[in-house]
């Protein structure tokens, strides 16, 4: 439990305050845990339900702007093509960046995005091609201008982390900030 708290009370804050992402104006965030994604329909339809914020989350609601208000043309995106969905992930930024501009001089402000993925070892124990669709997803976002992906990950299974293509380039192109608990 310490590391969702270190992630979701004092990381995530602190990036969110004004130009704390790489001088960004507006910072929101966006976690889930692996785990609770499974369940009817498979964890690419529930996490396009939790985007949309259909399940009580706030969610990122500009993904429901145009056809992937459907949850079920959301969960095909976010679990297929990783450069396809990033687009998608970048159109609800600007989405997002226009609204909060309405009634303001000058342009909207520049939007980041934190995407949190606690508790990173469920989803090893999803089927392979999930669980590979998820991570190539991170990868993907990772590497775009102005959205952070946070992971947590149980210091045993950082050996599955290794072994999973998409991880493992992330941490050899540095990164990936390893935190070692205290030892006693």
């Amino acid at each position: 439990e310490g590391k969702s708290s270190l992630v979701g009370a004092g990381l995530v804050p602190r990036l969110k305050r004004a130009g704390g992402l790489d001088g960004r104006e507006v910072v929101r965030s966006f976690a889930f845990k692996p785990g609770s994604l499974m369940g009817e329909g498979g964890p690419f339809q529930a996490l396009a339900e939790r985007l949309l914020g259909r399940t009580g989350d706030p969610g990122l609601p500009e993904f429901g702007d145009g056809v992937y208000a459907d949850p079920a043309r959301l969960a095909k995106l976010v679990s297929g093509e990783p450069d396809a969905a990033v687009a998608q992930f970048e159109t609800a930024q600007l989405a997002f960046a226009k609204k909060l501009g309405e009634g303001r001089d000058g342009p909207p402000p520049d939007v980041g995005l934190i995407l949190v993925v606690d508790q990173l070892e469920e989803a090893f124990g999803w089927d392979d091609a999930d669980a590979a669709r998820l991570f190539a997803l991170m990868a993907a976002l990772a590497r775009t201008p102005g959205i952070i992906v946070l992971s947590s990950l149980r210091a045993d299974y950082y050996g599955a982390l290794q072994d999973a293509p998409a991880l493992r380039a992330l941490k050899d192109d540095g990164a990936v900030l390893d935190l070692v608990g205290p030892t006693e």
